[in-house]
């Protein structure tokens, strides 16, 4: 009875921490999305932006494509993070048009 108690704790945690690890992941991807996205909109409120910015915010963005799709196919994927990956993506293209608006009134 001993010898099972313990195999079905070992399993419980094996699979729960699978899950923590799933969502630690998951929210760290988030996060550093986050991070472009109110450095862009950071950028969008600038009077004066350069192409330089423009550019280096594009290279961030399409570098976090990558983890952004890994984390899709995880067990801890949800609703809400489907939600506020959207909500995002809409903040990011908001702040990118008001940048090329800007960067082609100079």
């Amino acid at each position: 009875m001993k010898k099972t108690f313990i195999f079905v704790a070992v399993l419980f945690l094996a699979f729960t921490g699978s899950l923590f690890a799933d969502r630690a992941q998951i929210d760290g991807v988030i996060q550093a999305y986050e991070a472009i996205v109110v450095e862009a909109e950071q950028v969008a409120e600038m009077q004066f932006i350069a192409s330089a910015d423009f550019s280096a915010l594009q290279e961030k963005a399409a570098a976090a494509i990558a983890p952004i799709e890994a984390i899709a196919g995880e067990r801890a994927w949800s609703i809400p993070d489907a939600l506020n990956l959207a909500e995002l993506n809409a903040r990011f293209n908001l702040a990118m048009t008001k940048i090329a608006q800007t960067l082609l009134k100079h």
